[in-house]
């Protein structure tokens, strides 16, 4: 079981659609490559914002980690889903306890 915390959120159909392959693929990402529980969030960053966090409790993200230079197609997608909500992913060491954390800060729609 994967626990999900999500704020309450009124997003449109054009945001929900890349969220949802965002979290897909980040979780599938965290089991194949991480360890322990997976922990999915959404959280009010700020007014205006959100940030949807998928996290592991494994070894964490290598030394000098860059999505952008790997050679897997998962992470070009992820890259390309948060260009079309207008957000940023930021990443690092999971700040709960050992292992990783992806976080995708996007702009509200509204």
């Amino acid at each position: 079981m994967i626990p999900v915390e999500v704020v309450d959120a009124a997003l449109p159909t054009a945001r929900i659609v890349p969220l949802g392959l965002i979290v897909a693929e980040l979780v599938a990402n965290a089991a194949k490559h991480g360890a322990g529980r997976i922990r999915v969030s959404l959280d009010h960053t700020s007014p205006g914002e959100y940030a949807l966090s998928v996290s592991d409790e494994g070894i964490g993200l290598p030394a000098g980690y860059d999505p952008g230079a790997t050679s897997g197609l998962g992470m070009r997608v992820i890259s390309t889903l948060v260009g079309q909500l207008y957000g940023r992913l930021n990443f690092g060491a999971n700040g709960s306890g050992p292992g990783a954390k992806f976080t995708v800060v996007f702009p509200d729609a509204g």
